[in-house]
């Protein structure tokens, strides 16, 4: 249920090619503080939304004592972040949910600013339903509400009125990078790139000036066994 720490390492390495070392970083909606610690370790300064950390998360207390960390609960200022990460965070948020989400970033990115978002590449989500022996609902085993692709994930964006300027698929692990020596020159050079299974799907989007929110457009492309999860789920952002 969390983003794991070594693909962390591995995130950080791509965010290198888009986002200078010291920027302000706002990391939105992690249910660890795993990104945050390598985040800060790499030299950005972190914002941390605790709302969602997973309890108990016993390292997310030692955090205040890191250089770097500029804050563990409440928004940024406005217009005052380099970038948001909403990394394993979009696939679980139901829809209303997602744009409070999308909309705490824009509000908070400086108008040149990134939105990075990761979520699982072209995922089913039937594959992960599980049925409850004890009351027969049908849910989620990992709580995912919608599904992406390299298309629907610009689009959605778009329709919360960001403009995706990079779309990779990307293996997060060390085999991968060794793999492909020249991965972090392609990332600075190329705005499509997919490696190898490319099972995580990373977007960099800017703040579009033009066009309103489409909020009649679907999240995704989720199942439709999920009514009770999809008004259950991801309650804070």
């Amino acid at each position: 249920l969390t983003f794991p720490r070594r693909s962390a390492r591995h995130l950080v390495d791509v965010l290198r090619a888009r986002l200078k070392v010291g920027a302000c970083v706002w990391d939105l909606g992690s249910r660890s503080s795993a990104l945050t610690r390598v985040l800060l370790a790499a030299g950005y300064q972190v914002w941390l939304d605790g709302s969602r950390l997973i309890a108990p998360d016993p390292e997310a207390t030692t955090l205040v004592a890191c250089p770097g960390l500029l804050g563990l609960n409440g928004d940024p200022a406005p217009a005052s972040v380099d970038a948001v990460l909403l990394i394993d965070t979009l696939q679980t948020l139901a829809p209303g949910d997602a744009t409070i989400a999308l909309a705490r970033a824009r509000r908070a990115l400086r108008p040149d600013g990134l939105l990075v978002v990761a979520v699982p590449n072209g995922e089913d989500l039937d594959y992960g339903m599980a049925l409850c022996p004890g009351c027969g609902a049908l849910f989620h085993q990992w709580q995912h509400v919608a599904a992406f692709s390299p298309d629907t994930l610009p689009t959605f964006l778009r329709s919360h009125r960001f403009e995706p300027t990079s779309v990779y698929q990307l293996e997060l692990n060390a085999s991968a990078f060794r793999a492909h020596p020249g991965l972090a020159n392609e990332l600075v050079h190329t705005d499509r790139l997919h490696i190898d299974n490319g099972e995580t799907l990373v977007v960099f989007a800017r703040p579009s000036l033009e066009g309103e929110r489409g909020s009649a457009l679907s999240l995704g492309a989720g199942p439709s066994k999920l009514p009770t999860l999809l008004a259950t789920a991801g309650k804070e952002p």
